[in-house]
């Protein structure tokens, strides 16, 4: 550029926020948007791109891959709790500081191409730090994931956060209208037996250990009931959640190794 007759060299900066690009979107478009309330199987993904255009078909099944034709198996669903698990205890335990994220929802829960879950938008997200409860004058969120006692006496944990976690993983299990199907059963167990019924159903002989996944549903069912739990204090820790996620996955694999020297 040119000042009093002489020319300068001048450097611009310009800061700027990039972001891995997820090309599945959110989790919410596959429990309650374009794929029809349900993880994507091939026939209700077809159903909806058909509609676009008719020679679909074609063009989808010559660039499908193997693991896309099985998004809508058990172990897909598990994936993305244990993900969404995974980015929470980073969040409440992996950083200097904690934080809270106090949204948290399927529209804020993106996928990559391996349908991997990343936590985003922590647009009311705060630092925690500390194992005390805080209030706040506003409700900032969505009122749907928002814990009771965040609602009604505008108190801050943790445990705001595993209430939202239990309330997706439920949606994940069952279906957007999930948490109403919860209160709508007389009790807990018959919850949990309906949810593992359904599944157990689901699973049949498609998998060759739908034994071993039909017990990881009824743990994942059984940790997301905990969570919902009215009084904060008896929800589980998301540390103790991965623990006990974990131990269904090292009794799957011993259960695959035993089965293979046979």
């Amino acid at each position: 550029m040119e000042v009093n007759g002489e020319d300068l060299l001048c450097k611009m900066i310009y800061k700027v926020l990039c972001f891995e690009y997820l090309p599945r979107g959110s989790l919410e478009n596959y429990l309650h948007g374009e794929y029809g309330g349900n993880l994507p199987t091939l026939s209700n993904y077809l159903t909806c791109k058909q509609k676009k255009n008719p020679h679909i078909s074609r063009i989808f099944f010559a660039t499908l891959t193997e693991e896309s034709r099985g998004l809508d198996c058990w172990c897909t669903r598990y994936k993305i709790i244990m993900g969404i698990c995974e980015g929470l205890s980073y969040l409440h335990g992996g950083l200097e500081e904690p934080i809270l994220h106090l949204d948290l929802k399927p529209a804020n829960i993106l996928l990559d191409n391996n349908m991997v879950p990343k936590i985003a938008d922590f647009g009311v997200s705060r630092p925690f730090g500390g194992s005390h409860t805080h209030t706040t004058k506003v409700c900032v969120g969505s009122e749907y994931y928002m814990a009771p006692e965040y609602l009604a006496q505008r108190k801050i944990s943790n445990k705001n956060d595993i209430f939202s976690l239990g309330i997706i993983i439920i949606q994940i299990m069952v279906g957007h209208k999930g948490y109403s199907k919860y209160g709508e059963m007389s009790s807990t167990q018959q919850f949990i037996d309906f949810v593992a019924n359904n599944w157990r159903k689901r699973i049949g002989d498609t998998s060759m250990h739908a034994k071993e996944e039909c017990q990881q549903v009824k743990k994942c069912v059984e940790i997301a009931v905990r969570c919902v739990e009215v009084d904060r204090h008896r929800r589980p820790a998301i540390n103790d959640i991965i623990h006990e996620l974990k131990q269904t996955e090292i009794y799957t694999r011993a259960v695959s190794s035993s089965q293979d020297q046979v």
